[in-house]
């Protein structure tokens, strides 16, 4: 669901608060483009990095393995 909403980049609802305690971590993001069914570009990662902030979360991982 989350990765969905992150994903979905067409008139996204704007936010006045954030949807995420300050000290959430999203230990499973799937940003990095290109790999598992993450990202389709890196545009779209950017984009997800953003709608990632307008949300409140601010910390990370992205524990993929190359």
């Amino acid at each position: 669901m989350l990765l969905d909403l992150l994903k979905s980049t067409i008139n996204p609802p704007k936010l006045t608060t954030s949807v995420f305690d300050e000290k959430y971590i999203d230990i499973h993001s799937h940003i990095l483009p290109f790999l598992d069914d993450g990202a389709n570009s890196f545009d779209q990662a950017i984009e997800m990095l953003c709608r990632m902030k307008e949300l409140g979360i601010r910390n990370f991982l992205s524990s993929h393995l190359m």
